[in-house]
């Protein structure tokens, strides 16, 4: 499955003068940023990760109640790596075996491609937070966390104008 460019935040969009002069959604959601709770079902061990993650996404303002689940399945995989990650460096990356008749085979320990996969998707959701180098440049953060009362803005710029 191929997969397409991520879509430009709409936030994004007005600030460049939306150059692809595509309509821009209009009424799109914004959800709350307070209320956010770690996850019940979390492992104490992820629980870990999400403290010292949750901080750091509040401060670059790009965590919301919507994005409790991501954070948590970022912490989920991170913990993944991190027990997988161990068994590899107690352990070593190979095992051995011995066959049916008295061979002895090294194999790659199981632990091995999960860490592998664990990072991957740790990685893809450090990226949907913008934690990586990388995708710093790409995450555009709203200058106010608080959403705006449309209809207390229109009574402000109405007042305003009299």
């Amino acid at each position: 499955m191929t997969r397409g460019r991520k879509p430009t935040p709409t936030a994004q969009k007005e600030l460049h003068g939306n150059p692809g002069k595509r309509p821009l959604p209009q009424n799109e959601p914004k959800p709350p940023t307070e209320g956010i709770r770690v996850p019940s079902w979390l492992s104490e061990s992820a629980r870990k990760h999400w403290y010292r993650l949750l901080p750091i996404v509040r401060d670059m303002r790009v965590m919301t109640v919507a994005d409790v689940d991501v954070l948590a399945l970022l912490c989920v995989a991170w913990d993944d790596f991190v027990r997988a990650q161990k068994v590899i460096e107690d352990d070593g990356p190979t095992y051995s075996t011995i066959t049916e008749s008295g061979s002895v085979i090294w194999r790659k320990r199981p632990e091995v491609d999960i860490a592998s996969a664990a990072w991957s998707r740790v990685l893809r959701g450090l990226t949907e937070f913008g934690l990586t180098p990388s995708s710093r440049g790409r995450v555009d953060v709203p200058k106010s966390n608080t959403p705006v009362d449309e209809l207390a803005a229109w009574r402000s710029r109405s007042a305003n104008v009299s």
